[in-house]
């Protein structure tokens, strides 16, 4: 079954000493925010018969994710190296959002993922970043490691292709409850976000 996982961004706003804020490492971000979701969005355009498939081959696509992820994967490994995860304090929320989305993405790169999980909860636990993309990163990584969900983020068709589900998460009937102490939505409302942001990929029910 194909699985895929979106990210519906609320960015907070907090007031910070923009002394304090380094616009190089900004910059360094949002040029590998901008080719991530640039090929990303060109796939979930194609997933939804969006594009010319005569013209957009999902296979050249998806080979284009690969070259990115991997540009990616040794700047996300060299800035975490120096300065660990980089919270609002230092390059905004947005920026830091934009950081968490591209970790997020280093599927192939699950160490790497590993490792700035736990960066990442040190900045979490100073509130100095998001504890609601905290909890997509350790499903994501609980997934790429052979374990259950606990937020139950990372989704999967059904059987029959008709939604998405949650793949296997800890404690089922808990995670409404953990999802509301993340600041998630409750699962039913994220399955129907899931369905409606790739209704090219569902097969109608009969």
């Amino acid at each position: 079954m194909r699985s895929i996982s979106i990210v519906f961004m609320v960015i907070p706003f907090f007031a910070f000493n923009q002394n304090t804020i380094n616009q190089e490492l900004q910059g360094r971000i949002y040029k590998m925010y901008q080719m991530d979701q640039e090929c990303r969005g060109q796939l979930r355009s194609y997933l939804n018969h969006e594009l010319d498939t005569n013209e957009y081959k999902r296979t050249t696509i998806e080979r284009r994710i690969l070259e990115v992820d991997s540009i990616n994967s040794a700047e996300i490994r060299k800035i975490t190296e120096t300065i660990g995860f980089p919270g609002y304090d230092r390059v905004d929320t947005n920026y830091s959002d934009a950081f968490w989305n591209l970790v997020q993405h280093q599927d192939k790169q699950v160490e790497l993922q590993r490792e700035v999980l736990k960066k990442m909860k040190i900045e979490v636990d100073r509130k100095n970043a998001s504890f609601l993309y905290y909890a997509y990163l350790v499903d994501r990584v609980n997934i790429n490691t052979g374990e259950k969900q606990v937020y139950g983020t990372q989704m999967q068709l059904n059987s029959d292709s008709t939604s998405y589900e949650p793949k296997p998460v800890i404690e089922p009937e808990q995670l409404n409850r953990r999802r509301q102490e993340a600041g998630l939505v409750p699962i039913e409302a994220y399955i129907k976000m899931m369905n409606d942001r790739y209704r090219g990929t569902l097969k109608e029910e009969e």
